[in-house]
């Protein structure tokens, strides 16, 4: 470990180059994927009232079709956004009308146990 020494407003730091400093940068990407997911798991409950545990799967499947786009079709992963907000819109469309749709009118257990599946 080395000995570093930074000044930021004319306050003099110091402190160990180690591994978290490294860390941090690398971390940022997942933090932000982690408020991502609870963004989504909020607005899901506050506006439908269920409480959708199959939100990852449906971000694991975005992930994917821009994934797969981008490397089969040999493009940046940006420009195929859209191919997977389509992906999604069609999937979590699909899920609606034959899943939740039916569960919303019935008992509470089966609202909460139906996206488990």
């Amino acid at each position: 470990m080395e000995l570093f020494r930074i000044s930021i407003f004319g306050f003099r730091i110091f402190g160990f180059d180690d591994d978290c400093s490294r860390c941090t940068p690398s971390g940022n990407p997942d933090g932000l994927l982690f408020a991502l997911v609870a963004l989504g798991l909020t607005i899901i409950f506050g506006m439908m009232d269920i409480v959708n545990f199959a939100h990852g799967e449906f971000l694991m499947i975005g992930m994917y079709t821009t994934y797969w786009t981008s490397l089969l079709l040999h493009m940046d992963p940006l420009i195929t956004l859209p191919a997977s907000a389509i992906v999604g819109m069609l999937l979590g469309l699909a899920s609606y009308y034959w899943l939740v749709k039916y569960l919303l009118r019935g008992p509470m257990i089966a609202q909460l146990s139906g996206p488990l599946d």
